[in-house]
């Protein structure tokens, strides 16, 4: 398993990204309510925040196998210089449930651990998506504020942080609670 970095002018790169989100059509209909089309997955490599400079800006391949099973989309320092926002983890829909995702989320922990000041990982899920939120909780995340609004999405949504040095909670496709994992459920419970 490992995170390759895609580039927008590589036309692979951009095939790849389509044929991804083409494939993975659920997602788009369960957030926006409509079926993607051709250009949504080129979006992917400029669809950040306004505030997230061009340089910290990142879609990554999935890759198991030497095979691309899924894209993940980060923000380097958004919204604050000790954070990197996953904006989207999305895997092909048979590569789903085999723990491919867990898997690249530790990589991409990994990963940010090299990324100077970056301390956290962070990212938004809807409400209405409770596989995704019980996803996330398994890799460790943690919810610190709900039922956050934003324009052109079918429901509202959680914020879910963990820390970087927090060790894995997922472990094998076992869940473990770890001490690391249960105080940031108390800091959670206490910014609430």
């Amino acid at each position: 398993m490992n995170l390759r970095h895609l580039i927008r002018s590589n036309e692979e790169d951009l095939a790849l990204a389509e044929s991804i989100v083409l494939e993975a059509a659920d997602y788009r209909l369960q957030t926006y309510g409509q079926f993607p089309g051709a250009a949504d997955g080129a979006s992917l490599f400029s669809c950040f925040p306004a505030e997230c400079a061009d340089d910290d800006r990142f879609l990554f391949a999935v890759v198991d196998h030497k095979t691309s099973v899924g894209l993940l989309q980060v923000a380097r320092g958004y919204p604050a210089p000790d954070i990197a926002h996953i904006g989207l983890l999305l895997l092909r829909p048979q590569q789903r449930r085999r723990h491919i995702g867990c898997q690249a989320v530790e990589h991409l922990a990994h990963k940010l651990r090299t990324w100077k000041g970056v301390t956290h990982m962070q990212l938004g899920v809807l409400t209405s998506n409770t596989t995704a939120i019980r996803f996330w909780q398994h890799c460790g995340f943690v919810t610190t504020a709900s039922e956050c609004r934003e324009p052109g999405f079918l429901s509202s949504g959680n914020v879910m942080v963990r820390a970087l040095k927090a060790k894995p909670v997922c472990k094998g496709g076992r869940c473990e609670i770890s001490a690391d994992h249960a105080h940031a459920r108390h800091l959670a419970a206490v910014m609430r």
